[in-house]
């Protein structure tokens, strides 16, 4: 704002009346009466003062409004657990559980769906996956050379350093290059070849994959999991697991020519000191000692060895008081036992059989692939130990005493800011009877009846309204009447899917009080809704005060501005006039003097 007073008297004698505090004084108070009412009705609404910008004292119309918004929304969220279209539990869906046993954890994404009872779990059997381990391998093993197995030559030199067989004889390049590791899951079967480039000529020129690259080519087949586990100071295993657990995702792993520990087979400890009792010994389908009565476990162990029928291969050692049994290509071994002898012939890569959960749940016997149910359509159970459990759900009706609590504190808040906003003669607040139809909107659903008959109303059952618009609830009337009409108070606060029907015709019986006042109060807030309404009006006039003020500004410095100059110009001509007549004054003085 300009400063007139600056520019001082224009002049002295008659002239000094018109200087610039003179129309500093008259543009304050041109300014004050042109922007008082744009001021107070800007004040009003930003509740800033229209000049410097600080708070004023009592809040603007915005800073209520949001005040009052919020309120509505917070109402709003205690209406979403009594809305029939909320996407999340309602109170009426609130159920509390109790357990018994530790054999089994429960959970339920959406409760909604439970009906109360007890469910009884039996868990027998834990579903589990295959999982089979190689041999140990040293630090420099596990990233050097596999052994390849030879039936006719034993080891092959795939190095070429001169200790195997003669890299150019092609019987043993083919053999040596049909090396595989092979894994049959769900009826199909997966072969991994031990070297990387098959089309060389030579043995020397064979690049094998070490136990690392081998895990990493396994790992690309979603049914399997494969990894190189440091079991021990410097010890390392290649694991080989389903990823599903279940017999049906059982494997059976066989070797080709290789040997890296997969399909040993090996008995328990025995007294090698004492003869063999009556029994069969029978390895792949072929009978290696059809007679065991009185022969030696050595006399067995010579016998697995020599035997060579059908393209089978094997041989037998001792390790301390057991008895190992390997395929000479590398391929699974098959051990039946018949007699009394104790050996009982295990894979000892095999160290944990695919297997199936077996659970009784409520007299239905399970048995599934995965540890974890689904029963009742949504709650899930996992298996964790063999035993019994128990899971006993219940409504839980003070979720519903408790929503209507909160409900109730909100709905009063919000009558009493805006009975307040009413009731001051000084409110800021530009359309009041926009806040009254709010809080009447919300009455209209209070006092409506609801139900299927449609003579439920919340006022049945323990609520009751007062002289100041308050709600309130009798807690212990209201517990009775869940005891007693569950169902009508549900279908009241709720509403009533079963009849469509009622959709079109009646949406008081179809969608209940809480559903109603919920889409009320979302829609103030909506397109065309009261709130939005209020909003863009209140904004329309503050953006046209603010023109309107600016307007204001503008043409009273222009004013003045002018008077300014005009005022320069007028001083200037009172200053000649007044120097004329004193020089006509002192003419007239010493003409009367000189007679």
């Amino acid at each position: 704002m300009a400063d007139y007073s600056l520019l001082g008297s224009f002049s002295t004698g008659g002239a000094s009346a018109l200087n610039g505090e003179l129309l500093t004084k008259l543009k304050d108070a041109d300014r004050e009466a042109a922007l008082f009412h744009i001021d107070k009705q800007l004040e009003n609404i930003t509740g800033l003062d229209a000049e410097s910008g600080d708070a004023l004292d009592a809040l603007g119309e915005s800073d209520r409004m949001t005040l009052i918004k919020a309120q509505t929304a917070d109402l709003m969220a205690q209406m979403s657990s009594f809305d029939l279209n909320s996407s999340s539990v309602t109170s009426f869906d609130s159920v509390s559980a109790s357990t018994t046993g530790t054999s089994a954890v429960f959970d339920a994404v959406d409760v909604s769906g439970l009906e109360p009872g007890t469910n009884n779990i039996d868990v027998t059997q834990l579903a589990q996956r295959d999982v089979f381990q190689s041999y140990v391998w040293t630090e420099a093993e596990k990233d050097g050379v596999f052994p390849i197995i030879s039936s006719d030559a034993g080891s092959v030199d795939v190095d070429g350093d001169g200790d195997g067989v003669d890299s150019d004889d092609a019987d043993n390049l083919a053999l040596v290059k049909s090396s595989k590791l092979s894994v049959e899951v769900d009826g199909t079967t997966y072969d991994f070849n031990i070297f990387k480039d098959l089309t060389v000529g030579t043995i020397a020129e064979l690049d094998d994959k070490t136990l690392t690259e081998l895990a990493a080519e396994i790992n690309e087949n979603d049914k399997l999991i494969a990894s190189v586990e440091s079991v021990g100071n410097d010890a390392y295993r290649l694991v080989i697991k389903s990823t599903e657990s279940g017999t049906a995702n059982g494997l059976t792993i066989s070797q080709t020519n290789i040997d890296i520990g997969f399909g040993l087979m090996q008995s328990d400890d025995v007294d090698f000191t004492t003869p063999m009792g009556a029994g069969k010994i029978t390895i792949n389908g072929e009978v290696v000692m059809d007679d065991t009565d009185g022969k030696s476990y050595d006399e067995l162990i010579t016998a697995i060895t020599d035997y060579s029928l059908n393209g089978f291969d094997f041989t037998a050692t001792r390790v301390g008081d057991s008895i190992k049994i390997i395929s000479n290509d590398g391929s699974a071994v098959t051990v039946v036992e018949e007699g009394s002898n104790g050996l009982n012939f295990s894979d000892t890569s095999h160290t944990l059989k695919a297997q199936n959960l077996q659970a009784n749940v409520d007299g239905v016997d399970y048995d599934v692939d995965s540890n974890t149910l689904t029963i009742q359509g949504n709650l899930t159970m996992t298996a964790v130990e063999l035993g019994k459990s128990t899971i006993n759900i219940t409504k839980d009706t003070s979720a519903i005493l408790s929503g209507i609590e909160s409900f109730l504190s909100s709905y009063n808040a919000l009558v009493d800011l805006i009975d307040a906003e009413v009731a001051d003669t000084d409110s800021p607040i530009y359309d009041l009877s926009a806040l009254k139809s709010v809080t009447s909107g919300i009455k209209d659903k209070l006092f409506s009846t609801y139900g299927l008959s449609g003579d439920k109303s919340l006022f049945n059952y323990g609520l009751d309204l007062d002289l100041k618009g308050h709600l309130s609830m009798d807690s212990s009337k209201f517990a009775d009447a869940l005891v007693d009409n569950y169902d009508d108070i549900k279908n009241l606060f709720l509403g009533n899917t079963t009849d469509t029907d009622l959709a079109a015709s009646d949406s008081t019986k179809y969608m209940g009080m809480g559903t109603l006042i919920k889409s009320y109060l979302d829609d103030l807030d909506g397109y065309d809704g009261v709130f939005t309404r209020y909003e863009t009006n209140m904004t329309s006039r503050q953006e046209k005060l603010e023109k309107d003020r600016e307007e204001a500004i503008k043409s009273l410095d222009s004013k003045y501005q002018a008077l300014g100059a005009q005022y320069a110009l007028y001083g200037s001509a009172i200053s000649t006039m007044e120097s004329s007549f004193s020089g006509l004054s002192m003419m007239i003085k010493q003409s009367i003097a000189s007679k």
